[in-house]
């Protein structure tokens, strides 16, 4: 699933009373689909406090036997917290940045330093409009006017 598509699907379950979405998860259950979405009706990432990179103890990483890293901070902390059989469930840097600014940046210096120890979040670029072919349709109205402009200059014809 797209990372727009998750986003729309999460503002319009989250839009809902609590009762609504019980009725639709007993609904989903009750139904074939109870085993493929098993895992899904779990939120990917929970807004509640979290702990803080700049916060952490001296031992933080006691009993995983791994050395120090952001890259082990986001496995104890996020996804399926599984430090051995580490698995995402659908964060991305742009979560992680909203919940921890710090360990963003320091994963992503980290990750610079460390590629091997990249844990694959995906990125979301921003964009002004919610549409996606909208976003990609300005996209392209703005490159193709930066190529019109550079080839008027290169003709000497400046269109300022």
């Amino acid at each position: 699933m797209s990372a727009d598509k998750r986003k729309l699907l999460i503002d319009f379950i989250q839009s809902l009373g609590p009762e609504d979405v019980a009725k639709a998860a007993e609904a989903i259950h009750k139904s074939e689909l109870g085993e493929a979405f098993a895992g899904a009706m779990e939120p990917a990432v929970t807004y509640s406090k979290k702990p803080q990179w700049a916060e952490r103890a001296r031992d933080w990483n006691a009993g995983t036997g791994q050395k120090k890293s952001p890259m082990l901070w986001v496995k104890m902390h996020f996804g399926n917290k599984d430090v051995d059989n580490w698995d995402s469930m659908g964060l991305t840097r742009t979560e992680l940045s909203h919940i921890d600014p710090r360990l963003c940046n320091t994963y992503d210096k980290w990750i610079k330093r460390h590629p091997e120890d990249n844990l694959g979040l995906l990125k979301e670029f921003r964009s002004k409009e919610a549409d996606p072919l909208a976003s990609l349709n300005r996209h392209r109205q703005a490159s193709l006017r930066s190529y019109h402009r550079k080839s008027a200059q290169q003709k000497g014809n400046n269109p300022a």
